[in-house]
């Protein structure tokens, strides 16, 4: 059986110094494999781009403009007039007339202007609108039968300087009629009352002789000459037994001078009856 050669013994170590080299760090496995796996750049950033403005967008079959340019073109002074107002649109615009329109109620033509004063000039155009005549002759006022031309002049003048309208003057004539026609009537019921109250007195004055009395003193007033309005108003003036007696007595002083002859059939006669001689 063969042995096998042993090794010669290992040289000596050189005499020169040996120089020690760090140890390299220990590399884990992930890191190793990092390590051989080749670098990849990151892609390029860019930089962001500023979004485009926005364009209002106006539909083809809208009539609203837009907001921001719905006023060009206007006069400086509408510019102002619609900010001062704060129509945002035509639509408000649109509305706020629509409502101007409801307010007032009538059409354009309709409305009347007031002047700022009373003395303001423009007044007579207001008035002419409201139905003022023209002239005073408008006021077609007539001259009432027994009636007084001066009195219709003078309504007709004064109803046209104060500026009334035709109907207003028409009726304040009606107006005035109906007040005479009323006043005269309760006039005329007082006279009735008064007349039968003096009639009465004088009835117990003469008694018997009340009738033959009336008679002589009609006669004397229609012996000077009296008609029957101017009998009326000596009656309302000194009442009915006051114009008796005077006539009565008139007749009677006349009568003694031989005015009216004694043997006529209108002659006074020369006494005033009494109740006793009645």
């Amino acid at each position: 059986m063969e042995t096998a050669p042993v090794a010669a013994p290992a040289a000596a170590a050189a005499p020169a110094a040996a120089v020690e080299t760090p140890a390299a760090p220990a590399v884990t496995p992930s890191a190793a494999a990092a390590l051989s796996t080749p670098a990849v750049a990151a892609p390029p950033v860019e930089a962001p781009v500023a979004a485009p403005k926005a364009t209002p967008s106006v539909s083809p079959h809208s009539t609203e403009t837009p907001k921001s340019t719905w006023t060009e073109g206007l006069p400086a002074d509408l510019q102002e007039y619609v900010s001062g107002k704060g129509f945002q649109d035509t639509k408000a615009v649109l509305e706020s007339y629509r409502n101007l329109e409801k307010l007032r109620g009538v059409p354009q033509e309709r409305l009347l202007k007031l002047p700022e004063s009373p003395e303001a000039e423009g007044w007579n155009d207001v008035f002419m609108k409201l139905g003022k005549p023209a002239t005073s002759e408008g006021y077609g006022l007539e001259v009432a039968e027994g009636g007084d031309p001066a009195f219709t002049n003078w309504a007709k003048d004064n109803f046209l300087e104060l500026n009334l309208t035709k109907e207003q003057g028409t009726g304040l004539i009606e107006k005035f009629k109906a007040f005479t026609a009323d006043v005269e009537a309760r006039e005329q019921e007082a006279y009735k009352l008064e007349l039968q109250e003096q009639t009465q007195t004088l009835k117990r004055e003469w008694g018997g002789a009340y009738e033959q009395n009336i008679a002589r003193a009609q006669s004397a007033y229609r012996q000077f000459g009296l008609n029957d309005k101017a009998l009326s108003s000596l009656e309302k003036a000194v009442g009915f037994d006051g114009v008796m007696k005077f006539m009565l007595d008139l007749g009677s002083r006349v009568g003694e001078h031989g005015y009216v002859g004694s043997t006529g059939s209108d002659g006074f006669g020369d006494t005033i009856l009494t109740p006793g001689s009645g």
